[in-house]
């Protein structure tokens, strides 16, 4: 079994050192296409072979000390390494969602009330219309709503409200904080 492991560990070494012949032939001074061509047209060629060479040193620099306490040679670090790379994009991706829904990007979730206009609605009532001698008229309204007293409520609806609801209903003003915490 061990003899197996030593062949494919030499052949993805061995891969591994094809793929870094090619990278290194491909520095950016030979940028032959992409954004790495109009990149070098905008900043020169010497500033940005200079962005390349501090990039590499920082990243064999990162290699280094991560290399002083995992073995590249352990049969785990390839999944270590994709991995951690995956734990990266999905965290960046995760700021990225985040982002969005903060700032309402590209209007995505409609217009958000701000929290007072959660906490003090304003009503769309019925306009009423009354003579001078106190008779109404008549209403306009979009939507036909009465105001009523929280005296003419009664107490069963106000239960079945709460029940509906959460146990922390008297503790908050109307947005529960708790449940949007999700860490």
């Amino acid at each position: 079994m061990s003899q197996y492991r030593e062949r494919f560990r030499a052949v993805r070494h061995a891969f591994g050192a094809f793929r870094q012949r090619i990278r290194q032939r491909q520095m950016l001074g030979n940028v032959k296409r992409g954004v790495g061509r109009q990149i070098v047209k905008i900043a020169g060629e010497d500033r940005v072979s200079s962005w390349v060479a501090t990039y590499h040193d920082n990243r064999d620099r990162l290699r280094s000390f991560v290399h002083q306490y995992i073995d590249p040679e352990a049969w785990y670090y390839p999944y270590l390494k994709n991995g951690i790379k995956g734990f990266l994009w999905a965290f960046l991706a995760l700021g990225i969602y985040v982002f969005m829904l903060n700032y309402n990007f590209l209007w995505l979730t409609g217009a958000m009330p701000s929290v007072e206009e959660l906490k003090n609605p304003k009503l769309n009532q019925a306009s009423e219309i009354y003579s001078q001698d106190g008779v109404m008229i008549g209403k306009f309204y979009a939507e036909n709503r009465t105001p009523i007293k929280y005296e003419n409520i009664p107490k069963q609806l106000i239960n079945a409200l709460i029940a509906t609801e959460d146990v922390r209903f008297y503790d908050h003003g109307g947005i529960d904080p708790a449940p949007l915490v999700v860490l």
